[in-house]
This record gives C-alpha cells, sequence and structure tokens, in this order.
C-alpha cells in the first residue's frame, strides 16, 4: 500500500437502541404506579389509573407474548403477561404496573446492549470468537507442556 492511498473505515448504521415511544411508556407507567392507589379514583372497585397505565404499558409486552404464543414458545414476555394479567385479575394494580415498568426498562437495557454488541462486532473490535479460541491455544500449550514433563 502507498503512503497517498487513503484507508477508509467501512461506514456503520448507528441504531438507536431504543425509540421515543419507549420512554414515553416508561414514563406513563411510573407514573401510574405512583398516582395508584394515591389518589381519588372514580370507580371503587378498578383503578382507573391503573388500568389505563396498563393499557399503554402492556402493548409491546402482549405483542411479543402473542407472537411467542404463535411460534410455540415460551418467553420471558410470555410469562410476565400471565403474572401481569393475574395481578390485574386479582386488583392488584401498583403490582402489575411495576411489573410492567420492569419488563419495559428490561426491554430497553436489552435493546442497549445488543446495540452495543452489534457495534463492536461490525466496527473491528474485539470478534467474540477471538477471546475463545486465544484461551483455547492457551489450555493447548499448557497440556503439551504438562504432558512434556
Amino acid at each position: 500500500m502507498k503512503r497517498s492511498d487513503k484507508v477508509t473505515a467501512p461506514s456503520i448504521e448507528v441504531e438507536h437502541p431504543f425509540e421515543w415511544i419507549d420512554l414515553a411508556r416508561i414514563g406513563v407507567v411510573s407514573l401510574a404506579s405512583i398516582l395508584v392507589g394515591r389518589v381519588w379514583e372514580p370507580l371503587s372497585r378498578v383503578s382507573v389509573i391503573g388500568v389505563a397505565g396498563a393499557a399503554v404499558g402492556m402493548y409491546p409486552i402482549l405483542r411479543e407474548a402473542f407472537e411467542a404464543i404463535v411460534n410455540r414458545r415460551m418467553t420471558m414476555e410470555l410469562s410476565m403477561s400471565i403474572a401481569i394479567g393475574a395481578a390485574l385479575a386479582i386488583g392488584e394494580f401498583f403490582t402489575a404496573l411495576v411489573i410492567i415498568l420492569f419488563v419495559l426498562v428490561a426491554e430497553v437495557l436489552e435493546g442497549m446492549t445488543v446495540s452495543r454488541g452489534r457495534k463492536v462486532s461490525t466496527s473491528g473490535g474485539i470478534h467474540p470468537c477471538s477471546i475463545g479460541a486465544g484461551v483455547h491455544t492457551q489450555f493447548r500449550t499448557i497440556t503439551a507442556m504438562t504432558n512434556g514433563i
């Protein structure tokens, strides 16, 4: 390669690990969980704030749970949907909202982790297999040395 040749890095498409709608959904569920049971409710048996917060937060969870049912897989979203449904059925709106909040935050954190992992692996960073190969080579070297003694 000549000194005048320029080396350009491959273009990396930047993915946002979460959408603004995810942050808005987390905010609505957080606010609903703070307000449920602390402010006046028009109905005595059903928390309108709890139902509204659950409806806003449950959409992505139920969507993924439905996909899991169609694919006949047991996923975290499916099991959490069952837990949230049970909490809502017995009137534990605060518990249901906290579970929804944890699942939504976990989804955002998972998205961030996957996005960063893809960014590192596509940008020429450490290849995930190279770490294992180095360890494997070191073990073979150690084994060869101990067999030779």
